[in-house]
């Protein structure tokens, strides 16, 4: 049995609205919608499963939803941002401005390790990013999108995840954040 992590098969997040995030992921963000169930333990919430157009295993998003739940606070040792690529500078400016088109909150734009990059966030206040690729530093995957081909966004999941470090000592108790990104 292989024991190393060699990728993840998808990601599970929760909404406050169905026909929302439906809008959000297909309208908007261009991906597509491959499967429709309801949740196994509570039957009266849907699991909508998004991807790309081939439904490659590693590029599923999905999300149960929970009609009218509060928005969530980020907690400690979870993932707190999701991120989808795009492959140049010139794609992540159109994004912005799609995304300003459609009144979707962003932030501007910074760099971290030479590739640019900005926040966005849904209705329901979930976090995600958006990485150019123009100058790649690590392996990338396919294209995830309906959009332009210039434009797309595509897979190879980027996220943010926020680990608690409780240190003790004898004199002092000290307590702090790292976070990690994971590719």
């Amino acid at each position: 049995m292989n024991k190393n992590l060699i990728g993840l098969h998808h990601i599970t997040a929760i909404t406050s609205s169905a026909p929302k995030i439906f809008n959000f992921m297909i309208e908007i963000l261009g991906l597509h919608l491959i499967k429709k169930t309801v949740n196994q333990d509570y039957i009266r919430t849907y699991h909508l499963y998004f991807t790309d157009d081939m439904v490659k295993a590693g590029t599923d998003i999905t999300f149960f939803d929970f009609l009218g739940i509060p928005k969530g606070k980020q907690g400690k040792n979870g993932i707190t941002r999701l991120g989808f690529r795009v492959p140049n500078d010139k794609a992540s400016e159109w994004w912005q401005d799609r995304l300003d088109k459609f009144e979707i909150s962003h932030d501007e734009s910074k760099t971290r390790f030479g590739a640019k990059y900005f926040y966005f966030y849904d209705f329901d206040d979930q976090q995600y990013q958006l990485v150019s690729e123009e100058k790649p530093w690590c392996c990338w995957g396919r294209s995830l999108s309906t959009q332009p081909s210039a434009w797309r966004v595509r897979n190879s999941w980027w996220f943010r995840t926020f680990v608690w470090h409780h240190r003790l000592s004898r004199k002092t108790k000290s307590s702090s954040y790292r976070s990690y990104e994971l590719y």
